[in-house]
């Protein structure tokens, strides 16, 4: 079922938790075809949240991953020389 246009500048006037509260209730949201309507639109905007959590994940652990590779990278001659000098030290 397709969502009108006055229904969808409606609920996107309203917001997702109004709806949701009123949907039980039925305070602003009487009809049932309105209703359906409502529904469909919750369901599209839980959607492209998570679409955009899912986006919003994957790129912060890309960037924690980035971070750590190049820490490990800076991190790596300090070690080496740690390495040496511990070497150094086993065989005296």
């Amino acid at each position: 079922m397709a969502i009108s246009e006055a229904n969808r500048k409606k609920f996107e006037k309203m917001g997702a938790s109004l709806i949701s509260i009123d949907l039980p209730v039925g305070c602003f949201i009487c009809d049932e075809e309105d209703r359906n309507q409502a529904l469909e639109w919750i369901a599209e905007h839980e959607k492209s949240d998570r679409h955009r959590e899912s986006i919003r994940y994957w790129l912060m652990f890309l960037f924690t991953f980035i971070a750590a590779l190049a820490g490990c990278i800076a991190a790596w001659p300090i070690v080496t020389e740690w390495l040496k000098v511990l070497y150094r030290l086993q065989d005296h």
